[in-house]
This record gives structure tokens, C-alpha cells and sequence, in this order.
């Protein structure tokens, strides 16, 4: 489908694409905002996508002004893990390709039943089943 048509496909098509960019993007943006450069965006399938960083860095931003804008998560041996509400919305990154392949499929079947019944409508063409598949002559039908 062509770009422009749905912009939830849209959306979807380019959190997959572009994936890699806005994660960097964001994680440039964290660096900033936490005032260091030992910060990384990861992602597992218990938290989804966190924000990692060394102990002594997580410690700062355990307190004000940090504190609004980071959520703690995780505290391990050495390292502390952290979300942002920002990051909640933008986590839809892990669906993105599956949520692009559906609406992908969904927009193909919709396509694909339109082209069955114009079909239908301008052949005068009347459904009839085939002999073999005949209701009356089906057992498992009955």
C-alpha cells in the first residue's frame, strides 16, 4: 500500500524502519538530560525497553530534578535501570512490525473481498456452490 493512505500503517511502517534512529535519538537525548554519557536504551521481554545505567550515575537520578523525568525500575550489582513516560509511548518500536504486517493483511482482505463482489455485481454472476460441495450432498453439513 502506498504511503499517505493510512496513517496508522504509516506510523507503524516507520517506528519498524526507522527504529535504530529514534532509539538513538532518544538515548542522545537521555545522555543530556542525566548530564552523562554511560547511559544505554536496552530492551528484554520482562521490562520492554529501559534505560541502563552505571550505579553512581543511577544515583543522581534517583533525586531532583532527574526524578521527574526518570522512573526507576530495576536496581542490580553496578547498574540501575530507569523508564520515562516518554518512553512508554514510544515503546510501541517492539510491536511495530507485526503491527504494520496486520494492518497490511487487514487492508489486503478488505481489497481483496471489494474485488470479489464487483466482480460478482458486474458479471451478473450468482454464488452457487459446486456440485461436490453441495450442502444437500454433504454429510458434515446436515
Amino acid at each position: 500500500m502506498r504511503s499517505g493512505a493510512l496513517a496508522s500503517l504509516d506510523e507503524a511502517r516507520a517506528l519498524r524502519d526507522e527504529s535504530r534512529r529514534v532509539i538513538a535519538e532518544l538515548q542522545g537525548k537521555y545522555c543530556e538530560l542525566a548530564e552523562t554519557r554511560q547511559l544505554k536504551i536496552k530492551h528484554n521481554n520482562f521490562l520492554g525497553f529501559y534505560i541502563e545505567t552505571q550505579q553512581a550515575q543511577g544515583e543522581r537520578l534517583l533525586r531532583a530534578p532527574h526524578s521527574a523525568t526518570f522512573i526507576h525500575r530495576q536496581t542490580m550489582a553496578g547498574a540501575m535501570r530507569f523508564s520515562t513516560n516518554e518512553w512508554r509511548t514510544r515503546a510501541k518500536i517492539a510491536s511495530a512490525a507485526d503491527r504494520a504486517l496486520a494492518l497490511e493483511l487487514a487492508v489486503f482482505e478488505k481489497l481483496r473481498l471489494a474485488c470479489l463482489a464487483r466482480r460478482r455485481r458486474s458479471a451478473g454472476w450468482a454464488w452457487r456452490w459446486p456440485r461436490s460441495m453441495s450442502p444437500a450432498r454433504s454429510p458434515n453439513l446436515r
